[in-house]
């Protein structure tokens, strides 16, 4: 059978309109196919990116939270070292109930901050007017005092002179040149009288403070009477003295 010549060119025709849309899926989902390869591709490229900061993150997180244990541990040690000691607490005790009567006449104020514990003794009942060499009276608190340390060891014993802010006068100033030298010789009688008449044998050390750290007003006469004080303070061995 023999086909006309000139039927060729329709049928052709024909066959690539039916072949078109084929051929043309095809290639379309060939460059669907490369395009979602290339979007699982950097789907997974994030994926591991991702992946390795949050191990990144998760290490840091670990290493931050191991610091944190370490530096509660210091800070509730160095809370720990700071607190009383028994041997703090009866070296209180011990010195309270020695004093009790000069602490209820209003003559001594015993206290304590953290591990240090001290005595504040009226400069009246120590010193006479202008003098720093210790009356009877302040004598018999220095003999109670060198009994209730010599029951106790590991401390620094620090004695701090304090005046007011009340010119030397003409008089004292042969003596004193000025409140700061009226202070360290009285911080300097109490230490030794400790050390060397009551054989206290503790580290000692003299302080002399002058006017400069007021324990009230130095407007009224009440208030200069309180800034004229002794201050005895015992640091445990091994924290900075002063």
């Amino acid at each position: 059978m023999n086909l006309n010549l000139d039927l060729l060119p329709l049928i052709r025709n024909m066959m690539f309109r039916k072949l078109f849309p084929f051929l043309f899926a095809v290639l379309f989902l060939a460059g669907c196919d490369s395009d979602l390869k290339d979007q699982i591709k950097q789907r997974d490229n994030k994926i591991t990116a991702l992946t390795s900061e949050r191990n990144s993150l998760k290490a840091d997180l670990e290493k931050s939270q191991a610091q944190m244990l370490q530096l509660q541990a210091q800070l509730d040690e160095i809370n720990q070292a700071g607190q009383p000691t028994e041997a703090d607490k009866a070296l209180q005790a011990g010195l309270k109930k020695s004093f009790a009567k000069e602490m209820q006449d209003g003559q001594m104020e015993i206290g304590s901050e953290r591990r240090r514990t001290y005595l504040q003794l009226d400069e009246a009942v120590f010193f006479g007017s202008g003098s720093a060499a210790p009356r009877p009276g302040g004598i018999r608190i220095l003999e109670k005092l060198a009994k209730e340390l010599k029951k106790h060891q590991g401390y620094y014993v620090v004695v701090e002179g304090h005046t007011d802010k009340m010119p030397i006068s003409q008089r004292l100033r042969l003596k004193f040149a000025s409140n700061l030298e009226l202070s360290a010789t009285r911080a300097t009688s109490v230490s030794y009288y400790l050390q060397n008449e009551l054989k206290v044998r503790m580290p000692m050390i003299a302080v002399a403070y002058g006017p400069l750290f007021e324990a009230a007003t130095n407007k009224t006469s009440k208030g200069r009477a309180k800034n004229r004080r002794v201050r005895v303070t015992l640091v445990p061995v091994g924290e900075k003295p002063i």
